[in-house]
């Protein structure tokens, strides 16, 4: 396949909006390296200027990648059970395309990035002007998910899916979550190489390739497939339940979240949206049929916005929207009992009104 042309997009900090996700830099070809200094400020005072390379595979070129040792290929349908890593050359040009798509669909900046819809709209059109690819990649090496299924769902009982996006380029499961899933009758689903300095569309993307690669494999009950992060992939999840609702029956954001309205926050200032507002369509979808959860350390000093946000998050007309505050947490994950507390609100029944709770 011959080298793209290399593309180089610079997209501005936005010092108006302290909990932005600033879009990636775009590349095609190979990607430069990622990362980048937060030069000791907080994450949610620096968006994440992420840097990853778009090119495309023809589907027959899939069969003909070398995985590493060990992992499993997505070509492998096999249902394994227990704990294992599926690799990919990268993610169904549908799903990136869905993602590009629901932001240019937005009312309002649609990353919380200065300039991004030209740049996503030039993006969206190239993809989707190339009819002989069909998979979207963002590394030579390709992408990979960590996967953990208990052995009920690999003979076949149907289960519920639980994609996790972390601030880490990292899918494992924490370490006393693990019983907390399987007494739930979940599946995990980890994304790998989609941390915080990676950029939100590929994180979102893969989150929903995640879904494409448990389907493909276990009977994954449609209303209970739940988005779940930590941190900055909180925000990213959020982000995920509120723009596909249609692919996402509810999520659980542990000290992060986006949001797609102003909101007040202490001194009078206002926090600009991190998002573009989804159309009305979809957040109709959203507020009737998915489920949320915030859960939120009292002694959280990096994700200060969130209680703010929750001020007015808690005034939206979503039936089922919840905040759990944990006592004398700080920003790391809680233990298993709250992951096991904010599942219980994603099972349990929608509420009739339209007003949040807790």
């Amino acid at each position: 396949m011959a080298k793209m042309k290399q593309l180089q997009e610079v997209w501005p900090d936005s010092a108006t909006n302290p909990y932005a996700i600033t879009p990636p830099v775009i590349f095609g070809g190979h990607p430069p390296a990622l990362g980048v200094s937060f030069s000791g400020r907080s994450m949610c005072q620096v968006p994440a200027v992420a840097a990853f390379a778009i090119a495309l595979l023809p589907a027959a070129a899939l069969a003909q990648v070398e995985p590493v040792s060990g992992p499993v290929s997505a070509d492998d349908l096999t249902p394994y059970a227990g704990t294992y890593t599926i690799v990919a050359p990268g993610v169904a040009k549908a799903n990136y395309l869905a993602v590009l798509e629901g932001f240019l669909e937005a009312d309002g900046d649609p990353i919380g990035g200065v300039g991004a819809r030209n740049q996503l709209a030039a993006q969206f059109d190239r993809l989707d002007q190339d009819t002989a690819h069909d998979t979207v990649v963002n590394d030579k090496n390709g992408h990979s998910w960590v996967v953990s299924a208990p052995t009920a769902a690999a003979e076949g009982e149907p289960h519920g899916l639980f994609v996790f996006i972390s601030p880490r380029n990292q899918g494992s499961i924490p370490g006393n979550w693990q019983e907390t899933l399987e007494e739930n009758r979940l599946i995990w689903v980890g994304p790998n190489e989609a941390g915080n300095r990676i950029s939100t569309p590929w994180r979102m993307a893969v989150a929903l390739e995640s879904i494409d690669l448990a389907t493909r494999r276990y009977t994954i009950d449609p209303d209970r497939i739940y988005i779940s992060g930590h941190s900055g992939g909180a925000r990213v999840a959020s982000t995920v339940a509120f723009f596909h609702p249609d692919r996402f029956t509810g999520g659980v954001y542990f000290a992060g979240v986006n949001w797609y309205e102003p909101t007040p926050s202490q001194g009078g200032r206002f926090l600009q949206p991190s998002i573009g507002k989804p159309p009305e369509v979809v957040l109709e979808l959203a507020r009737d049929r998915s489920r949320h959860v915030i859960v939120q350390g009292t002694d959280d000093n990096v994700a200060t916005y969130v209680p703010s946000l929750w001020n007015v998050i808690k005034q939206s007309d979503f039936r089922t929207f919840e905040y759990l505050s944990v006592e004398g947490q700080g920003h790391g994950l809680p233990d298993a009992e709250w992951l096991d507390r904010g599942l219980a609100v994603l099972d349990g029944p929608l509420r009739a009104g339209g007003s949040s709770s807790r």
